[in-house]
């Protein structure tokens, strides 16, 4: 263990190392494998403690040295905290755009109903981080106040977006039979204007064929 006086650092690492893994275990729930960049800076940050301890106990680090170890592995866990929520954002913001793109927003706002809403979480959130960065030493707190307030209403949101992928398909489907359908009884509909209109024309000797075959020969 190291000694007392470095007690609050250390602290605030463990504080900062939690934040990040809340996050995470928050963003995780989009996207099958874990956000990447946010696992190595908290592999980083151990790597930091690890070394504090060891150059510690060896005798071969200064106050100032383990110092500048713990400062490091806080602000690794806080770029681990930032990169997952950023990552979340861009994740969310791809899929819908591709998601869009392939069925088209009209089904897509048919067979998910809240569309609009998680839109305008992201925007929000997208708003928030912007802003954070005019002024970095609120950036924690902003990113603190993103997690709190709206980044696990766009994950509930988006998982309930998947959930609706038999819908849009089920939907596609439909369209797709409507749309056979409807060719179908267009082409019915011309055959009989056209029969009937031959019919008609026949009657009234419009379509005189012989007369026609004449007039032709001349």
């Amino acid at each position: 263990m190291l000694p007392e006086k470095f007690r609050g650092q250390h602290d605030a690492y463990l504080v900062a190392w939690m934040r990040a893994e809340e996050v995470l275990k928050i963003t995780e729930r989009i996207k099958n494998e874990t956000f990447i960049p946010s696992i190595k800076e908290l592999r980083y940050a151990s790597r930091r403690i690890v070394q504090a301890h060891v150059d510690f106990h060896n005798n071969k680090a200064t106050d100032e040295q383990i110092t500048v170890h713990l400062t490091e592995a806080t602000e690794n866990c806080r770029k681990a905290q930032h990169d997952a929520v950023d990552s979340a954002i861009n994740f969310v913001h791809e899929q819908l755009d591709k998601l869009s793109e392939q069925v088209g927003l009209a089904v897509l706002s048919k067979a998910f109903p809240r569309y609009v809403e998680l839109r305008r979480v992201i925007r929000t959130i997208d708003e928030r981080i912007v802003a954070s960065r005019t002024n970095r030493c609120d950036l924690d707190d902003e990113y603190e106040a993103i997690k709190k307030d709206h980044l696990i209403e766009m994950v509930d949101l988006y998982c309930e977006m998947e959930c609706s992928e038999d819908v849009i398909k089920s939907i596609l489907k439909k369209d797709r039979r409507d749309f056979i359908v409807s060719v179908i009884l267009v082409g019915l509909i011309i055959g009989a204007v056209v029969s009937v209109a031959t019919l008609i024309g026949d009657k009234n000797g419009y379509f005189d064929w012989a007369v026609i075959s004449q007039q032709k020969q001349k």
